[in-house]
């Protein structure tokens, strides 16, 4: 199986995911779709953000708030209204060029306003592109670029899970565009998509350790952008400390990231100084007015109740189109498998781990801060359900930690059995959610009347078994090619995860120097399966050094075959232990102890108390063993946290390393492991600290 094969296939199941689900929503879904695709009018044609109190909606988007018969209709305004407008119009999306009496004057102010103004200043200018505006052709072109950025949103958290875990990182992105609320968030015309793509991109730089001045502005770049796109992504960046403490990253990397994201973040907070009545541009931290009401007590719990069900958010005409029950039948399995596996392997995955839960609580922090701003306006005008601060949608700008993460840890420990299952379990459940329940509500054949035990309304037929004529209602475009595009996801996904399930192959991508466990007797490849091969004609001559200790080297994405199948060291060979290969004389596979712990075949575990002659953080009692002992102790382990080869593979790059610089000046394959050894971004450490030069 070529390496490039699964990442086609996670492209191909996005793009047909993400197609369909824009293809079938309706014009402006959501909740507030519209104010966003108000903003962006405003800006395409003013060229600058509005005022909060400034009238900015445009007359023809103002028609679909208000419902007018010839306007584009306003799914998410609309609500239970929607299968009676649906059942009324002839010509549900009406396909007209805006004239300027649609246009100006404006007509009442948009409170999307608060938002800051780099994705709208960014995305409205993509309406210069059509060659005649109307309200369902710049809706198309807008939600197009979120679909976009949704799609690179995909394959960052790949990279993240490709980091992790290999090919189970890449399922786990796969498993992303299931999400209903998530694909609700970000297929919308608003910042919510564009945020997500930077927030994701800037993660899988920090993570691939760059290591050069152009990585690092890069990097402050991508954080910067992702600063002052939207204020949850805040929150996120509070694990950059922590990241870079680990990498042991350099100085002016901290400096260049920073000082980009400061600035970032100042012309933010300046902007929304100047448009908005507080610096943030939330509601919740103006001023409050005394209605003259008096104070009632606030309803917490139709607050976290309201927290949840926004968490399973699907953008039915109600709001959510799920019931309690349904929420926990749908998530419960998978947070409880999640949860058991985690745990089982969170010390592995300390430092990955700790980012994640880094990020969750400064991210429950900032929204608890943002609810008591609401409840005390609440209290103020006297209300009891504050009119923010509950919404649960938000928390899926974790996705790129969850997924890339967390749920790649998950599939990638989780029994063969227990992937298929969440694999089948997520596709089912979306499958349902949409075909069986929000693509009917979209088509307008059900009510709120008649819904049952899991879903709000009714009556619902079993997918694919009623003629919805979605063409009729959904914006597009390509509203007819959605079962063509849930065959192709379906097809790519089940495709992807039987690699994931038979392979279960490591971030490396490479058959040999793989120290974890494989299945007992498992091939390794053309050229690694056995052994003795002939060595490659582009390896040459090699002075000093005999064919024997080079005679199965291959070249398979830059990954080693077995070069000599040894043990332990034994202690008494320090200067050997220092740079783990022994020291290369007339005949290095003969005489001298073998030093590279390797198994009979790749990918088995050797379950041995001595890895390399030297258990991480045992003192070597050599004369460099001092020195080894405090980099081994300064050392922890990879991202994905390899229990049996954290100590092996860290040095077997340091092995390498020495072996090119000394003995083989002359050979390109080692070239390319030594690059990706040294630009490895696997390599973190669970202790910071400032590097010591040797003496």
């Amino acid at each position: 199986m070529r390496s490039w094969v699964p990442w086609i296939l996670l492209a191909v199941l996005a793009a047909a995911r993400l197609h369909m689900q824009m293809a079938a929503m309706p014009p402006y879904a959501g909740l507030d779709e519209i104010f966003h695709v108000a903003r962006l009018a405003f800006t395409l044609q003013e060229g600058r953000g509005p005022a909060m109190d400034e009238p900015s909606i445009a007359p023809y988007l103002a028609a679909s708030i208000a419902g007018d018969g010839s306007a584009l209709p306003a799914f998410g305004i609309l609500g239970e209204q929607w299968p009676d407008a649906v059942a009324a119009r002839d010509q549900l999306l009406p396909d007209r060029p805006l004239r300027p009496p649609d246009l100006r004057p404006y007509a009442g102010s948009n409170y999307e306003a608060q938002q800051p103004s780099l994705y709208y200043a960014i995305a409205s200018r993509l309406g210069h592109l059509l060659p005649h505006r109307s309200a369902l052709d710049e809706l198309r072109l807008w939600r197009a670029s979120s679909a976009l950025c949704a799609f690179i949103t995909v394959m960052a958290v790949a990279v993240i899970g490709w980091q992790v875990a290999g090919h189970a990182g890449l399922l786990a992105a796969a498993l992303l565009v299931s999400l209903p609320t998530w694909l609700t968030l970000v297929m919308r015309a608003g910042n919510d998509a564009f945020t997500c793509m930077l927030i994701a991109v800037a993660l899988a730089v920090t993570l691939s350790r760059p290591l050069r001045p152009a990585g690092w502005f890069a990097e402050g770049l991508l954080w910067g952008g992702a600063l002052a796109a939207k204020l949850y992504s805040w929150p996120v960046a509070v694990v950059l400390p922590f990241i870079w403490r680990a990498q042991r990253a350099p100085r002016f990397r901290y400096l260049t990231v920073m000082g980009l994201g400061a600035l970032a973040v100042g012309g933010t907070l300046l902007d929304l100084s100047l448009r908005t009545n507080n610096p943030l541009g939330l509601f919740a931290f103006d001023r409050p007015e005394d209605a003259g009401r008096a104070a009632v007590p606030i309803a917490y719990g139709e607050m976290i109740r309201i927290l949840i069900a926004s968490f399973a958010w699907t953008s039915g005409q109600h709001v959510n189109a799920l019931r309690p029950l349904a929420i926990a039948l749908y998530l419960g399995p998978l947070l409880l498998i999640a949860a058991a596996i985690v745990a089982r392997h969170r010390r592995a995955y300390r430092m990955p781990l700790a980012a994640c839960g880094i990020a969750v609580l400064a991210f429950a922090i900032a929204q608890a801060v943002n609810a008591a701003g609401y409840i005390r306006a609440a209290r103020a005008e006297g209300l009891a359900l504050p009119a923010g601060g509950k919404e649960g949608w938000y928390w899926y700008a974790l996705a790129p930690l969850g997924m890339g993460i967390v749920l790649a840890v998950v599939l990638r420990h989780a029994p063969k059995m227990v992937v298929v299952g969440l694999v089948v379990w997520l596709a089912a459940w979306d499958v349902t959610i949409h075909e069986g329940a929000l693509f009917q509500d979209f088509a307008g054949t059900t009510s709120s009347a008649e819904g049952d035990r899991l879903f709000r309304w009714g009556p619902r037929t079993l997918p694919f078994q009623r003629d919805l004529d979605l063409e009729r209602v959904g914006a597009g475009p390509g509203a007819g090619l959605l079962p063509i595009d849930r065959v192709i996801h379906l097809a790519a996904l089940a495709a992807l995860a039987l690699i994931v399930v038979r392979k279960r192959l490591r971030p490396d991508g490479g058959d040999a120097l793989d120290l974890h466990a494989r299945a007992e007797g498992e091939a390794v490849g053309t050229e690694g399966a056995a052994r003795g091969h002939a060595v490659l004609r582009k390896i040459g001559h090699v002075d000093l050094v005999h064919r024997l200790p080079l005679g199965d080297v291959g070249q398979h994405h830059r990954a080693l075959h077995d070069v000599v199948e040894g043990g332990p060291a034994a202690l008494e060979h320090g200067p050997d232990a220092v740079h783990d290969l022994p020291r290369l004389g007339s005949d290095p596979a003969g005489n001298h102890v073998q030093t590279v712990v390797d198994a009979d075949l790749p990918r088995e575990e050797e379950e041995v108390a001595d890895p390399h002659g030297v258990r991480e953080r045992q003192r070597l009692r050599t004369r460099r063993g001092e020195e080894l002992d405090r980099r081994l102790h300064r050392t922890g382990g990879l991202l994905d946290g390899r229990a049996s080869g954290q100590c092996a593979q860290t040095k077997v790059e340091q092995s390498c390393d020495s072996l090119h610089r000394h003995s083989l000046p002359s050979i390109g394959w080692y070239l390319q492991f030594e690059r990706a050894a040294r630009y490895s971004p696997l390599i973190m450490t669970r202790r910071g600290g400032r590097r010591r030069r040797r003496r």
